[in-house]
């Protein structure tokens, strides 16, 4: 028993191996041939096994090698280059297609009005060389032989508009010709001469519009349906004028029975004692007068309709203003609720953006003042400018030419450090100024190395992240005070701490 169920889950395991295994393969085809597979309809779709035969048949056949690889197991890298042959195939049949469709555009509109005929159906044959026609104008185009592929066109164009004209003529004038040679099995011809000739003149009055004018479809088609009509006629009088046991006056009796029941229904008894003309113009008098009957009847249920449809939009419009009315009553009440309501809203979003307001420039002062408290004023002044915040250190200075911070300074930095700390979010410029002296080029690189000096200072004490802390130097572009004293040139020659505190 034991070893049954082993054999048994062993078999589970055998089969589930197998169906994950075919997932996979299914999903590797699927990934490699189901864009040139789409590709490839796509150009057959524009006709490309015409215009470009040679190309699309190599990429057919490079395709159908690639895929037959991939069912006997070779090597995806071998499979995935001859898909790439494919592809360079499949590029060069889109130029082609472009080149042929310009060159070979009449010879493509015929074949649209051949197939828009049903000339592939009702008459493959030329159709069918017409397409071989257009195959080797496509092939001529694909060599570069411009004067061969105009040839070839010329003769499908010619091939497809004969293959158009058949095909109308076997569709439109067909039943009718079938009618024509059904009447002259039976000698229609011979007993019912006018009749069929009739028949006849009419086919021949469709063919011969048709020939003017292969467009003249609608015009043949009802001369055509005319002429299978006399064609019928004609067989059924036939028919009628074999029968032996009929003598001339049966014949004449047999109409006269049929317009009598004609004539009953129109209200009244024909009279066959007169010429046969009197009870025909009886009967037509009779059909006047009711088709004047029925004019008159469907004048009065026209102007009922109207009266109805009157009274019915005059009903629908007051209905509609009533309506009208009751929304506007509805909307100005809602209005003037959404109002009210509005601008209670606002008042109270008001009332919390000043409050939020004055807790933020609280937060903000209070911030500053303690910034402020850090630093004595002989070491650094604090000012505001809008949303900046600038700390110029006073107190701290540099050997002349030289970006070196001292040690005595380090305390400085430190209480930098700390007001830094306030702002662990904002953007930083360290900002480093000289006075004019000396030359401007040397002044600008010595306050960036001196600029650059402080932020390596506070990166290296981890005061701030190196992505918001920035150095730029200046040199004697911003004074703040007037270079001509000693005190200001001491005061422009300065390091200033510029936070971004919006």
């Amino acid at each position: 028993m034991m070893r049954r169920t082993r054999a048994l889950c062993i078999g589970c395991l055998l089969s589930a191996t197998a169906m994950g295994v075919y997932a996979q393969t299914n999903e590797l085809h699927d990934l490699l041939f189901s864009e040139p597979a789409q590709k490839l309809a796509d150009l057959k779709r524009q006709d490309a096994d015409l215009l470009a035969p040679v190309s699309f048949s190599e990429a057919a056949a490079l395709y159908d090698k690639a895929v037959d690889e991939f069912r006997k197991g070779r090597e995806v890298a071998q499979i995935r280059k001859r898909l790439s042959e494919m592809s360079d195939r499949m590029q060069k049949i889109e130029l082609t297609l472009w080149n042929g469709k310009t060159l070979l555009q009449e010879t493509l509109k015929a074949r649209e009005d051949a197939l828009a005929a049903m000339a592939s159906e009702v008459n493959a044959g030329e159709f069918n060389k017409a397409e071989a026609s257009l195959r080797e104008a496509g092939a001529a185009v694909e060599s570069g032989d411009t004067n061969k592929a105009r040839q070839r066109a010329a003769e499908a164009a010619a091939r497809y508009r004969d293959a158009e004209l058949n095909a109308i003529k076997i569709s439109a004038i067909g039943p009718a010709r079938d009618a024509l040679a059904a009447a002259a099995k039976t000698e229609t011809d011979r007993v019912a001469p006018k009749t069929f000739a009739s028949a006849k003149a009419l086919l021949t009055l469709a063919e011969e519009t048709l020939n003017s004018n292969r467009y003249a479809v609608a015009e043949a088609t009802s001369k055509a349906e005319q002429a299978g009509y006399e064609a019928r006629h004609a067989v059924q009088l036939s028919r009628f004028l074999k029968d032996k046991k009929r003598s001339g006056e049966d014949i004449a009796l047999y109409y006269e029975e049929a317009m009598n029941a004609v004539a009953k229904a129109l209200g009244f008894t024909a009279a066959f004692d007169t010429a046969l003309v009197k009870p025909t113009q009886n009967m037509i008098a009779a059909i006047k007068s009711l088709k004047e009957e029925r004019s008159s009847l469907l004048q009065d249920v026209k102007e009922l309709n109207a009266e109805i449809t009157r009274l019915q939009q005059e009903l629908a419009a007051a209905e509609k203003q009533y309506r009208q009315q009751i929304a506007a009553l509805q909307t100005k009440a809602e209005d003037q609720q959404q109002a009210f309501q509005q601008k209670q809203a606002d008042l109270q979003d008001e009332l919390q953006r000043k409050q939020l307001e004055l807790e933020a420039k609280k937060k903000r002062e209070a911030k500053i003042a303690k910034v402020r408290e850090i630093f004595s004023p002989a070491e650094a002044s604090v000012l505001l400018d809008g949303n900046r915040l600038i700390i110029r250190l006073l107190g701290l200075s540099f050997p002349v030419g030289k970006s070196i911070i001292q040690p005595e300074y380090f305390s400085l930095l430190a209480k930098l450090e700390r007001a830094l700390r306030e702002y662990p979010d904002s953007r930083v410029i360290i900002e480093g100024h000289t006075d004019n002296v000396g030359e401007e080029r040397f002044n600008e690189r010595l306050s960036s190395w001196r600029a650059d000096a402080v932020r390596s200072y506070l990166l290296a004490n981890a005061a701030a992240s190196a992505d918001k802390l920035e150095a730029i130097g200046y040199g004697e572009a911003r004074p703040v005070a007037n270079n001509e004293t000693a005190e200001g040139r001491r005061l422009n020659r300065r390091i200033d701490i510029v936070i971004d505190i919006q």
